[in-house]
């Protein structure tokens, strides 16, 4: 279903990972990626985006880095739909193992001569939490799916915003970081050394930052879903073999 592109696609994981990486279908569709800077965003944007979308009125496939994310977001999204009642009994499915599961069989298919590194619908690299930062599979020649933030050129290296505070994850190049760092908007460019007033616990959000938040939330701020209770589900998994 999703190579063909009938069900909707969903990436779990922030807006910074799924930026230098991410599914597509077999019509070369890019997944939906929700532009949360942090996990527990997630039932906020399922609240405001999914909740009531006719678009979503049908199964779903959600992925992410291990699948450790996409189970948590996937269960919860399951719940919350069911409870909405004009759904029907549509499944939330997760990739079991994420992205690293399936770079993995990827990778012993094009050993084997079964399939060849372009035939994978994954495109870039897949972030993680750790030394290797990106990674893709060996001999991949999906090429870089983001640009610098800088400088424009093809990249998919993350670094963050030049200015003391904001920390707002970009992509950067080396060349732009040895330089001097690339800031994530005007506002950061402009005050490289500012940082939130003293005393204040909230930091002061940047015009791009802003502009995200609002593309999430709209003018009221995040809307982080209702706590009525909800039957307890559990997404369904799909096996890469």
């Amino acid at each position: 279903m999703c190579e063909e592109g009938e069900i909707p696609l969903i990436d779990v994981r922030n807006h910074y990972e799924s930026r230098i990486g991410y599914f597509v279908t077999g019509r070369g569709d890019v997944a939906v990626r929700p532009q949360v800077r942090r996990f527990s965003q997630w039932p906020g944007y399922v609240a405001r985006h999914v909740l009531g979308n006719e678009a979503f009125k049908k199964p779903i496939a959600t992925y992410c880095t291990g699948g450790i994310r996409c189970e948590k977001g996937a269960r919860w999204m399951q719940e919350t739909l069911a409870a909405e009642g004009d759904r029907g009994d549509y499944p939330v499915y997760t990739l079991h193992g994420g992205i690293v599961a399936y770079q993995a069989w990827m990778q012993k298919e094009v050993e084997a001569g079964w399939k060849k590194p372009e035939d994978s619908f994954f495109k870039g690299k897949n972030y993680v939490f750790d030394a290797r930062g990106a990674i893709a599979p060996d001999g991949g020649t999906e090429g870089k799916v983001a640009t610098c933030h800088g400088c424009g050129k093809d990249e998919d290296r993350l670094g963050k915003c030049q200015r003391v505070g904001c920390h707002l994850v970009l992509v950067v190049c080396e060349p732009c970081e040895m330089e001097g760092g690339v800031a994530c908007c005007e506002d950061c460019r402009r005050n490289v050394t500012m940082r939130h007033d003293e005393g204040s616990k909230a930091r002061k959000l940047c015009r791009c930052e802003s502009h995200r938040e609002k593309s999430l939330w709209g003018d009221g701020g995040a809307k982080l879903g209702h706590s009525k209770p909800r039957q307890k589900t559990r997404g369904r998994e799909v096996l890469v073999q």
